[in-house]
């Protein structure tokens, strides 16, 4: 076996070169003067009937376009009048139509004057449209008028670049109209505004809507009664963004008592500590001393269900090794900061988001933190819950990392949507399956925000093929739930980020990364279950590669859009590199729940592979950001994960594979592009952990090779061996007595 490889690489930055170009419209298409006339009766309508509204100071308009589209193919310059930049007038996003046809819907708040201006704009494209193009302008029409000089331009009402953009705007347009809300359930009562500017207690107080401090969750977010929603929905029902249920409670458990309490354990030394938010905990249990209790609520009327569940996620994460002897990961035991936040029967998901974040500030020594906890309520295909986007900035602003469970589906139907807060985007989300590695029968399935791929990756929580031990007040339990495998990936975390010392993102990436294999996946929905795969037991298999790997990992900061390296030496035997590659990269990006389905707000692009001609031949053909890129949005979303903050790329074996070509000195390289969604925004430096694997397909260990060409050029290379990092941790974990 080979040891995993620490490496730093020497990233290059550099900033975006050029300008964006002159609108176009795509090949072979053309725009007819008839649909912008439609577009204009539809802004008439809006016009007339923001006018009559008297709640809002401007104008909510929702723009469907003809499919998922990039930021370069949204508006340029319909509605922008008076404005920098429409981009920055975006207050949501969201899908409709199927799979197949699916199409964004963007909500934009505008001024009336700008629609006005619009409109007569419009009229005077169409009017150009039906004397000069016979009612249809075409692709070569548009490329002929951006060739033209100002001069050559014949139609001063007009200016050339307002009339492309507009043409080029009506083209990507479908429908134009006042944004309607989502049906509402009732006890959906965490309600989302649009950011209108206004606020929020007082515009609904003029409304009807009196509201209390502790019912304002944030400036757009509030809890409002069904009576409250009802007085909402009738008089400004325009206004709501999106609505979610409050109450939560602990996922039902199907359990089998065996009374067997035959556990002992020494006592706690400096093991690393684990963080976990859930129900009361009973101090009766074998392990109490390796449990640090806090309760967050009164332990007032506890029963022992009260303490069931919380006990046996600890029992877990203590000794979840021993209890179960087939699960044996080879991460000892851990200890555990324990905070009792909720009751067995229930509780207010704002309540609990609330004391977590103020939990975690006070800690900062806790890295990981296991929240086995969810909604039965399904998550939203277009907006993030509540919860979930909470708790995605607690992560970013406090250097931590949640494992979340990923919800159960009591009846077992395998259709149902994960719940609330499994659809965090930074968090590392657990499903279950069972002893055949199949997702077990109550798991319920991603994707968030139909993309996002959650869960992250899958574990065994026990099924009707096998159950999972745990410890309770009455000894030795059978359980099954994802409750249950969530403890198991915490524990590998918090041996990778603190006996290892690895940066949450490079663990993060290692965890998803051991789950990837060199074969493609034949289920297409499997995913949906289990995500990138299950994790492997042993945390060796995690640390170390077979004799034909070399598996390296490293850290670094994007810091402008373009973040580079060249000089990665791929070994060479016989002229030839008989290589196949994967990387998989993470980062914590922030989020902005009121951009419904474009919630993350920082992309890193990755570009991985070869150096030919002095460009990288990406191992997974990625043409984004490049001369070459002619890839619809949709694609790039589908093939490169276009926005995900986990992006995992890989060649697979071939049976007649044959080994690279040598170029440019057997160099690959890696280049990281970071773009931002929103430009008001100021583009900041974000972190980010990558692992690559080489797997030699002739079988040679050429990872010697690798380490000393590594050292010619100048890349500090660190094999990460497992018993000197826990002789180091050790050390540095020793109690200084000063005489």
């Amino acid at each position: 076996m080979n040891d995993l490889l620490r490496v730093k690489l020497p990233l290059g930055h550099n900033s975006r070169k050029g300008q964006v170009g002159p609108s176009v419209l795509p090949a072979a298409q053309s725009v007819r003067a008839e649909k912008i006339v439609a577009i204009i009766n539809q802004l008439e309508e809006q016009v007339a009937f923001w006018k009559e509204q008297t709640v809002i100071d401007n104008a909510l308009l929702s723009i469907e376009y003809i499919r998922v589209v990039a930021k370069s193919n949204r508006i340029r310059q319909l509605l922008s009048y008076g404005s920098k930049d429409i981009n920055d007038h975006i207050i949501g996003a969201k899908f409709v139509g199927d799979e197949k046809a699916k199409r964004h819907v963007i909500t934009y708040y505008v001024s009336i004057s700008a629609i006005i201006k619009s409109i007569d704009d419009l009229k005077i494209v169409a009017g150009i449209i039906n004397s000069n193009y016979n009612g249809t302008i075409k692709c070569s029409d548009i490329e002929s008028i951006n060739k033209a000089t100002s001069k050559e331009w014949s139609h001063p009402e007009i200016s050339k670049s307002t009339f492309v953009n507009l043409v080029v705007d009506c083209f990507y347009i479908r429908n134009i109209y006042t944004p309607e809300p989502d049906k509402h359930i009732k006890g959906s009562n965490i309600v989302t505004i649009y950011n209108t500017g206004f606020a929020v207690k007082d515009k609904l107080n003029e409304l009807g809507i009196s509201l209390v401090q502790a019912d304002i969750l944030n400036d757009y977010t509030i809890k409002l009664s069904d009576e409250q929603y009802r007085i909402l929905f009738d008089k400004a029902p325009y206004l709501i963004a999106m609505s979610l249920t409050d109450i939560t409670k602990v996922p039902p458990i199907e359990t089998i008592d065996l009374n067997n309490d035959t556990f002992s354990i020494k006592d706690p030394g400096n093991e690393p500590t684990i963080g976990v938010i859930d129900t009361f905990f009973d101090n009766t249990v074998y392990f109490s001393n390796w449990v640090e209790v806090h309760d967050e609520i009164p332990s007032i009327n506890v029963t022992d269900k009260d303490r069931f569940h919380g006990t046996a996620i600890d029992s877990l994460i203590v000794d979840g090794a021993r209890i179960n002897p087939e699960l044996e990961d080879g991460c000892g035991n851990f200890r555990v900061r324990h905070f009792s936040a909720m009751m067995a029967s229930g509780y207010s998901s704002i309540a609990l988001i609330r004391k977590i974040k103020d939990i975690v500030k006070r800690n900062p020594d806790i890295k990981v933190w296991n929240i086995s906890l969810g909604a039965e309520y399904e998550t939203h295909e277009n907006y993030l819950s509540y919860e979930a986007a909470e708790l995605d900035k607690i992560q970013i602003d406090n250097d931590v990392i949640f494992v979340i469970a990923g919800t159960n589906d009591s009846e077992s139907t395998m259709s149902k949507r994960i719940g609330a807060p499994a659809d965090s985007i930074n968090a590392l989300v657990v499903n279950s399956v069972n002893k055949s590695k199949q997702p077990a029968s109550y798991s319920r399935r991603g994707p968030v925000l139909s993309f996002y791929n959650k869960p992250d990756v899958a574990y065994y929580g026990g099924d009707k093929d096998g159950y999972i031990s745990v410890c309770s007040k009455n000894g030795e339990m059978k359980v099954r739930g994802t409750s249950f495998a969530a403890p198991y990936i915490s524990r590998k975390l918090a041996y990778l980020i603190h006996v290892i010392g690895l940066p949450r993102e490079v663990a993060k990436a290692l965890i998803i990364d051991s789950t990837i294999g060199w074969t493609p996946n034949t289920s297409d929905n499997i995913s949906d279950f289990i995500g990138m795969g299950v994790v492997p037991i042993h945390i060796n298999d995690i640390l170390h590669t077979n004799d034909d790997e070399i598996r390296f990992v490293f850290t670094g900061e994007a810091t402008e859009y373009d973040n580079y390296c060249y000089s990665i030496p791929v070994p060479i035997s016989k002229g030839k590199q008989p290589y196949i590659a994967k990387a998989t990269l993470c980062y914590f990006p922030d989020g902005s729940r009121d951009q419904g389905v474009d919630y993350t707000t920082t992309e890193l692009d990755l570009h991985f592979g070869r150096i030919v001609n002095k460009s990288i031949r990406t191992i997974n053909d990625n043409y984004q950001n490049t001369d070459s890129s002619r890839e619809y949005e949709k694609d790039a979303r589908s093939y490169h994960r276009k926005w995900d903050n986990t992006k995992v790329i890989c060649e697979t074996i071939k049976q007649r594979g044959r080994p690279k070509d040598v170029k440019d000195k057997g160099l690959w390289g890696i280049s990281i592009k970071k773009t931002e969604r929103n430009s008001k925004k100021r583009s900041k430096p974000i972190l980010f952990g990558m692992v690559v694997t080489l797997k030699n397909i002739q079988g040679d260990n050429l990872i010697q090779d690798f380490i000393q060409q590594c050292a010619w050029n100048n890349i500090l290379v660190t094999p990460l061996h497992v018993d000197q990092s826990i002789e180091i941790y050790n050390k540095m974990s020793e109690d200084i007595i000063l005489e």
